[in-house]
């Protein structure tokens, strides 16, 4: 797509969107806006008073979205962008605001899901029925959450307790014969409380290359469950989180072949809370597995990878004065195993400490914070963030924020057998942004912002195809957004345009689209609620070893609910409805026009 039809598309839809606006502004209804957020700042927080960019994805527009994974709902935010090498359930990767995809830390109720031997989260992998929210904080984090948060966190906030139905059962079938079931609900009695969410997705697939002819389907199991008990001045909470299933593919001599999957996290968490001083110690461990299904046609040995990582941090959040501060400290210890045309492990620990600080003097705002990290593999780190905010009036702040992150190599990198090298220094990035945030009426809010981003020693190929850090980057961003929510309209648009370049090569970033808009559009009539889903993007690179681009494209979905009787509701969405050919990684094709259809049935 060209860069006119964007911004004359961009245009047309602010034309749209102002009227709206401003006939909001007369009505005093209370905001819908203001959602509580945990993960920018590690304490719940209303959205109005952060300074970080964030944005909060609901349980209503996760069911509004039929979603197969968590791959089709978050194409649709600019700021995302998402390769993946065939439809739903295929290997996919996210980069956030043109960093890397091994750049963007991905949190189940703050727990990392990054496993430590390929560095790319599992977004594929992802189940949606047991999520209540999904907050995505652009910019480096790595003072609350350490290695990998360079370009944001997506953390998966699952659903818990009395305060969802006591059961609900949903059904959704359609096209590449996609099928998929849940079943879930929540209790809460004498102090304790709980939920339980299962899910099984299958699809047939169809031909993601046109060079094989058999369909690329997959399959997928998920639980999520939670156990929490809470009084006086204590709480405690058990949850367990698990996805696993089998997935097909091509390999790279375009033989079908297969690999099955597990990802899986444990946790126990206990907090005593006495009003100024919150203190959560919290324990975890996080299982990945992928194992291929077939022999390797080049070695004698299975074919593997996994990750085993235990984790420990004790945070303490304490009010004084102005003065919201969080102390912190952190313990892990990672063990990884591959076998893949050759076999290595490494066990690598990380202790940290860390401490923030939130202040508020009169139309003052400032957020502030440091973590020094001892790694076994990459040395000591230092990570700071600093953010500045200005209240210019009532509805209006200006924000000056500025930030330092860094990402260790994976034991991939370090020891795989084609290409290792145990010698790589971690890649660091550093981050700088203005941005100017309105909120003219309680149902509408603007954001507008310029961010720059440096990343050093970034991870490549030399020259004698062994991985080295000799790349360097630099992204520099435009952002602007509009959200207006009432009890009737909810419409949000977001446009991104994107300058990067890899400095040792003079080229652009490989995936990152130049210029991105999303658009999203829900009308409430009664009993029926109908919805639009738009993404336009322009052409980019395909990857750094070639110089094929791949075309921009737009995609329009449309969605439908229709609440039919207090406890039944029926869901249709017809995704891809001009049956856009486009293609997010070279080689691969995406579904053409698709519909699914969809019951639920809640006590």
């Amino acid at each position: 797509m060209s860069s006119s039809r964007i911004a004359a598309l961009a245009a047309a839809l602010a034309a749209y969107c102002l009227p709206c606006a401003l006939a909001a502004a007369a009505d005093e209804a209370p905001s819908l806006l203001d959602p509580i957020v945990t993960t920018a700042t590690r304490t719940p927080r209303p959205a109005s008073e952060l300074l970080a960019p964030v944005v909060v994805v609901d349980r209503d527009a996760i069911e509004r979205s039929l979603a197969a994974d968590l791959t089709d709902l978050l194409r649709f935010y600019a700021g995302i962008d998402i390769a993946r090498s065939g439809g739903p359930g295929q290997t996919s990767s996210a980069f956030l605001r043109g960093t890397e995809s091994n750049h963007v830390l991905l949190l189940v109720d703050g727990i990392e899901l990054n496993p430590g031997t390929i560095g790319g989260a599992p977004f594929a992998a992802i189940p949606l029925a047991a999520i209540e929210r999904i907050e995505i904080v652009f910019g480096p984090r790595a003072v609350l959450y350490g290695s990998e948060a360079i370009g944001g966190v997506i953390n998966l906030i699952t659903r818990r307790g009395a305060a969802r139905p006591a059961l609900a059962v949903s059904a959704s079938a359609g096209s590449q014969d996609t099928m998929l079931a849940a079943l879930g609900g929540g209790f809460g009695a004498g102090g304790f409380d709980g939920s339980l969410d299962l899910e099984r997705f299958a699809t047939d697939g169809y031909i993601t290359q046109p060079a094989v002819p058999v369909a690329r389907g997959n399959d997928r199991s998920s639980l999520n469950a939670n156990l929490g008990w809470s009084t006086g001045l204590w709480q405690a909470r058990v949850s367990r989180f698990e996805s696993r299933g089998m997935q097909e593919y091509n390999d790279f001599l375009l033989t079908p072949v297969s690999q099955s999957f597990e990802d899986a996290t444990t946790a126990l968490s206990l907090v005593r809370d006495s009003g100024t001083w919150r203190s959560t110690l919290s324990v975890a461990r996080y299982a990945d597995s992928i194992v291929q299904d077939q022999a390797n046609p080049f070695t004698t040995l299975t074919d593997f990878v996994e990750t085993a990582r235990d984790t420990a941090d004790w945070k303490n959040d304490m009010v004084l004065g102005q003065h919201a501060v969080t102390l912190g400290a952190y313990w892990s210890d990672e063990s990884t195993a591959a076998e893949s045309f050759g076999a290595y492990q490494e066990d690598s620990r990380v202790v940290a400490a860390y401490a923030a600080d939130s202040m508020a003097f009169g139309a003052h705002s400032i957020e502030l914070g440091v973590r020094q990290t001892d790694h076994s593999t990459a040395g000591d780190q230092t990570s700071w963030d600093l953010e500045y905010g200005y209240a210019l009036s009532a509805a209006s702040r200006v924000v000056v924020s500025a930030g330092q992150g860094f990402r260790a190599p994976d034991s991939a990198d370090r020891y795989s057998p084609c290409c290792g090298n145990p010698l790589l220094v971690p890649e660091t990035a550093r981050h700088y942004e203005v941005a100017l945030l309105r909120r003219p009426t309680a149902r509408d809010d603007f954001r507008f912002a310029a961010f720059h981003t440096d990343i050093d020693d970034l991870i490549s190929f030399g020259p004698s195809f062994v991985l080295e850090n000799i790349d360097r980057a630099r992204i520099d961003g435009l952002e602007a957004a509009w959200r207006h929510a009432d009890e009737v309209w909810d419409a949000e648009v977001r446009v991104l345009l994107l300058d990067t370049e890899d400095l040792a090569t003079g080229e652009s970033l490989p995936r990152r689209a130049d210029q991105t808009l999303t658009a999203r559009l829900a009308r409430h009539f009664g009993a029926t609620d109908l919805g639009l889903d738009l993404l336009a993007t322009d052409a980019r690179k395909d990857s750094s070893f070639s110089t094929t681009m791949l075309p921009g494209y737009v995609l329009l979905d449309l969605s439908v609910r229709w609440q039919i009787a207090a406890d039944w509701s029926l869901r249709a969405r017809l995704e891809n409805l001009f049956d856009t050919d486009y293609v997010t990684a070279g080689g691969y094709a995406n579904p053409g026009r698709s519909l699914f259809l969809g019951v639920d049935w809640t006590l």
